[in-house]
């Protein structure tokens, strides 16, 4: 086995660890977000094409590690979620408890929730009909917020 082999067995592995802690994250979603959807299924069919690319391009046990790896992690990828969770939001795996995300603001205008995530204001967005559903839901979790407030 040379070195080349090794360093991506240990990529391989990393990345299984950190996908299956963000879809256990993941998993904790109340209230999931509908925005984006419709076009998840593309990232898994590019886990997929870069399967077949090592399929094609390695030998022997490798050949088959680079191929199984990366469709179990597109099929991981595709069950990720985004949301409301009771500990705070989730964006793809990553959860901001409520706590860090400091001010919440809820915007009817394009139906998102704002907050700042590192210093840097970030939006989460849902579906119209979602609206209440995520208003009521930070309503009961005590949830900081502009709009919440001038109701």
């Amino acid at each position: 086995m040379d070195i080349q082999n090794l360093i991506l067995y240990v990529f391989d592995a990393v990345m299984l660890v950190a996908f299956a802690r963000m879809l256990m994250v993941s998993n904790t979603v109340k209230i999931e977000t509908k925005v984006g959807n419709k076009m998840k299924w593309m990232i898994p069919v590019l886990f997929i094409v870069i399967a077949i690319i090592g399929f094609v391009r390695y030998e022997g046990v490798f050949r088959i590690v680079q191929f199984i790896i990366p469709i179990i992690l597109g099929m991981m990828y595709y069950f990720m979620k985004s949301g409301l969770s009771d500990e705070g939001i989730v964006m793809m795996g990553s959860l901001i408890k409520f706590h860090k995300a400091g001010q919440v603001t809820l915007s009817r205008s394009d139906n998102s929730i704002y907050f700042v995530r590192n210093k840097i204001t970030t939006a989460l967005f849902f579906e119209e009909d979602q609206f209440d559903e995520v208003r009521n839901f930070l309503k009961e979790h005590s949830v900081k917020s502009d709009y919440l407030k001038k109701i």
